[in-house]
């Protein structure tokens, strides 16, 4: 902008600053003028000259009119003050050439743009109206001026900051971005509820709240490490939420708190099977104590299982005396067998969580025989309705003194039994939340000291529907079918036999029917079934390990004509018969941090019927709170089904 002159100001207009100064002091304060009409910044055009000598003319024509000698005097001096800005116009004129010839811009030159830099930017105009309140205070021209030669740079900063409020709304563009971290929010809400949703099969798959059993525990699992619950998982692993209703909160945390908890537990069991004394009849007393600890998403679960046997002593007839062990003593009528009692402590440990089962431990030791158990177990979902279970484990079998225990016969020096089931299984459960399906299919490989191996295959299914579902019970009605056989059968007790039930063929139809719930700090459970069974049985040998010591029994029995049957051969049997079972467990919470509970079975087991009972006491290391879960925790032997 060199070139450019703004319009001469008013007459009244007071110069900022003297006409001895730079372009480069221009911003500095200046003093104001004390005579503004003796100079004049701005060179007059010879039409605004001539005006004003004409206004200057009149002026002293009246004063000469109304007094002589004064307009005289005005005259001299408005002749002065002409000469005066006469002289100066030409001195500045003089300094402005003087500065051209040293390469200088001339001043006013540089001082007009720098004042009126604004005018440059027309949307900035604003501060001109600052300049129009100079006029209203000519009192005031320095301050005026002053700020408004200032006001120049500042504009420049205001259009900078102006042209920067695109960048303030940046800002708001960037507020989507935060927008968008608020979206992950909704996602994690999603986790958590996927986070929920896994368990729902869980709870599903516990939904089914109850896989009839054949009488005496025949059909059930050998591979589960025990049938009883501990620290909110089921007998399978699950959750122990019989219902498919949605929990609250509270009790959600609840359930959460009583499945981290650790726990130390004790109880009682009492179980007997009817039979013939000396041979099938059995009582069993355990006494078994378990410590639970968390760890990681699960438990660690140590156990220690002080077991007592009894038998029975056989009738000293010959009949009996010739169907256990060598059946010498038949000869004499005179039981020489010794005591068939057995007394010992098993130990396990384990880990379980709510996708995976796992122990290992020993018969209990002081047995006759006693053998390594153990067994894994793995359950998982493949949506909100279906799951499945796989699992291998090796087992004790515990339907009589000799399978589970191992026998003595003391008069012959023999020892037998101690029999262990091993294979594997699986499961596929459908549920909906009121109906559901489940299939089941299991190998099993039977071996024991001096007892002939035996496979057995086993399968069973069943559909069911609930009856009646609230948060507090359930009621639940199905049908099941249990079918099993055995290559041979070893359910006798003369040396070589096995003393566990193994038919040929086996088949059972029944109708459970299981109501759950709970009432406070109660929580119950009651099974109960009805239904047909059939089973058959191939004829065996009394010793049928076919060994030399076995062949010798043969001849000594034959010769001696002892045993009831002559060609020393069991007859084949087949029978079909009414069923029964009844399974009850209830537990009540005493204390924030301790519960009692017990459990009771009853159910006929083909020739005899057997039943269980157990008490127990469990102490949680975190106080319980919220409404009790159902069905109940029960807790029992490790080695025992504590339903028929």
């Amino acid at each position: 902008m060199p070139s450019y002159l703004p319009p001469a100001p008013p007459a009244s207009y007071a110069a900022p600053y003297s006409a001895n100064a730079t372009a480069a002091s221009a911003p500095a304060p200046y003093a104001a003028q004390s005579a503004p009409d003796t100079y004049t910044p701005w060179p007059m055009s010879p039409a605004a000259q001539a005006a004003q000598a004409q206004v200057q003319n009149q002026a002293q024509n009246q004063a000469q009119a109304q007094n002589p000698n004064q307009a005289q005097a005005a005259q001299a001096s408005s002749s002065n003050n002409v000469a005066n800005r006469k002289t100066a116009n030409h001195g500045r004129q003089a300094r402005v050439a003087s500065q051209s010839s040293n390469g200088q811009a001339p001043m006013y030159a540089q001082n007009a743009p720098v004042q009126q830099a604004g005018y440059g930017q027309p949307m900035y105009g604003q501060p001109v109206y600052g300049q129009q309140a100079v006029y209203a205070q000519p009192n005031q021209p320095a301050y005026a001026q002053q700020g408004y030669a200032r006001a120049a740079p500042a504009q420049a900063a205001y259009g900078q900051a102006a042209y920067a409020q695109p960048a303030y709304g940046q800002p708001a563009y960037g507020q989507p971005v935060y927008g968008q971290t608020a979206y992950p929010q909704p996602a994690a809400q999603a986790g958590y509820g996927q986070a929920n949703y896994p368990q729902q099969p869980a709870y599903g798959a516990q939904a089914r709240p109850y896989i009839p059993q054949p009488p005496a525990g025949y059909a059930t699992s050998s591979y589960a490490p025990a049938p009883q619950a501990e620290n909110g998982y089921g007998a399978d692993g699950s959750a122990n939420i019989a219902n498919a209703q949605t929990l609250g909160v509270a009790d959600e945390l609840a359930e959460v708190n009583r499945e981290q908890s650790s726990t130390v537990t004790g109880g009682l069991v009492f179980r007997n099977r009817s039979g013939e004394d000396g041979l099938s009849n059995l009582t069993d007393i355990e006494a078994p104590i378990e410590g639970s600890i968390k760890a990681g998403d699960g438990h660690v679960t140590v156990t220690a299982t002080p077991v007592t046997l009894d038998a029975g002593t056989a009738s000293a007839n010959a009949q009996t005396l010739a169907r256990f062990g060598s059946g010498k003593a038949a000869a004499a009528t005179s039981n020489t067998y010794g005591s068939q009692t057995a007394n010992g402590v098993g130990f396990a440990v384990g880990y379980q969580d709510k996708h995976l089962n796992a122990d290992v431990g020993t018969t209990p030791l002081g047995f006759v025989e006693h053998n390594i158990v153990g067994g894994i177990e793995y359950r998982d979902s493949v949506s909100d309705t279906v799951s499945y279970s796989m699992s291998v484990a090796r087992r004790a079998v515990t339907d009589s003194l000799l399978a589970y225990a191992g026998t003595r016969d003391a008069g012959a020096g023999l020892t037998w039994g101690g029999v262990t089931s091993n294979g594997g299984r699986a499961e596929l459960d459908w549920d909906d939340g009121t109906n559901g399906v489940y299939i089941n299919a299991a190998y099993q490989y039977y071996t024991g000291k001096d007892v002939p191996s035996n496979n057995a295959g086993k399968g069973g299914a069943g559909v069911y529907t609930r009856l009646l579902k609230s948060a507090d019970q359930t009621l639940t009605l199905g049908v099941n079918t249990t079918l099993m056989g055995y290559d041979k059968n070893l359910s006798y007790f003369t040396y070589g036999q096995g003393g566990y039930f193994s038919p040929q063929q086996y088949v059972l139809l029944n109708l459970p029917l299981e109501w759950t719930g709970r009432n406070g700090l109660f929580s119950y459970d009651l099974k109960g079934s009805v239904g047909v069974q059939h089973y058959r049985e191939n004829s065996s040998p009394y010793y049928p390990l076919g060994d030399q010591t076995s062949v010798k029994l043969a001849q000594t029995a034959t010769t001696n004509a002892d045993a009831p049957d002559s060609d020393l051969v069991y007859p084949s049997l087949s029978k079909t018969g009414f069923s029964y079972a009844f399974n009850a467990a209830a537990e009540y919470q005493l204390a924030p941090q301790v519960s009692v509970g017990a459990t009771a079975s009853f159910g006929n087991a083909y020739q005899y019927s057997e039943w269980i009972a157990a008490v127990y006491l469990r102490y949680n290391f975190t106080k319980q709170t919220g409404a009790q879960p159902f069905p109940p925790s029960s807790f029992g032997s490790p080695y025992l089904s504590m339903s028929n």
